[in-house]
Parts: structure tokens; sequence; C-alpha cells
């Protein structure tokens, strides 16, 4: 049994601080309850003689998971069971969503604005794209319900003057 969950914060950070007996910050109560007690668990099982348990740690889970991917390029060979921890308003979670990252990168021709029929405009390339996108249909699970997407992050343009060469 491999016992998991992540223990950084959404960035940006920001500093943390203690008033009184509490802790206050990005991030600070997100899993780590979660954390101490797999350490704690991990380490009752260890004094009763159980060696068939493991602790798995991982960072950038709100941005490319890179503590996840490598985990799984080092997974240990007969773990056959994982426990991942994440708040989940006290309820067991049965099932995961996963994740599929797309970047999506159009490519167009810099014009000046007054001549827009000199340029390609990669804008209008990468909306069309996400427009087709909207209308793809998504499937449903039974446990988790309809797949869901966010457009997160588009970077574009190079001037409010000129035809977009990239998107």
């Amino acid at each position: 049994v491999v016992m998991s969950t992540h223990f950084d914060c959404v960035p940006p950070f920001f500093p943390s601080r203690i008033e009184g007996d509490r802790l206050y910050g990005r991030g600070s109560c997100d899993a780590k309850g979660i954390l101490a007690a797999q350490v704690a668990a991990a380490e009752r099982l260890r004094l009763k003689g159980e060696t068939r348990v493991g602790l798995l740690f991982v960072v950038g889970e709100e941005r490319g998971s890179d503590g996840a991917k490598l985990a799984n390029d080092a997974a240990a060979v007969g773990a056959k069971f994982l426990v991942n921890g994440e708040p989940t308003e006290s309820r067991l979670g049965a099932a995961t969503r996963g994740i599929l990252r797309l970047k999506l990168h159009a490519e167009g021709r810099a014009a000046h604005s007054s001549f827009p029929a000199l340029g390609i405009s990669a804008i209008d390339k990468l909306l069309d794209a996400l427009i087709e996108l909207r209308q793809l249909p998504l499937p449903e699970d039974a446990i988790l319900g309809p797949t869901h997407y966010t457009i997160g992050w588009i970077s574009c343009g190079v001037a409010p003057n000129v035809i977009s060469p990239s998107a």
C-alpha cells in the first residue's frame, strides 16, 4: 500500500504567518493534515511489523503534475494499492478525474491593422479551433458525471494595431 498526497501550494506563493496557534497562508491546510495522518499511520504500521507500506509526497499538483510524472516513471514494482489523500469534505472518493492538457499553437502573418488583407490572424485561427473543440461530444461517467474542461491560458498578439502572427 502506498499512501500519497501533495504538499505544495497553489502559485503564486506568498509568505505564511503564524498568529497564536493558527497558521495562515496559501495552501497552509490543503492536504497538510492528510500528510501528517499518513506519516502517523505508516509509523504505526511499521511499529507493528508491517513493511508493505510506502509514502509518496509529490509537488506540482496545480501546474504540470511534475511530482506525479516523476513518481510514475520511478514507480515501485509490487505496489498494489494507492491511497491518494486529497481534501474531500471527509467523504471517501471512489474515483477521480484524469487530466489531458493540450497546447494549441496557431501561426498567422503579421500586418498592420490598416491593411488586414495583408495579414493572417493567428488569433482568429485559434478561436476557430477552440469553437470547434467546444462542439465535440465528450464522454460522461456514471460516478464522475460529464467531462468538463477549462481554457486556462491564452497568450497572443503583439500590439493592438497588428494582425497577430501567433497565438
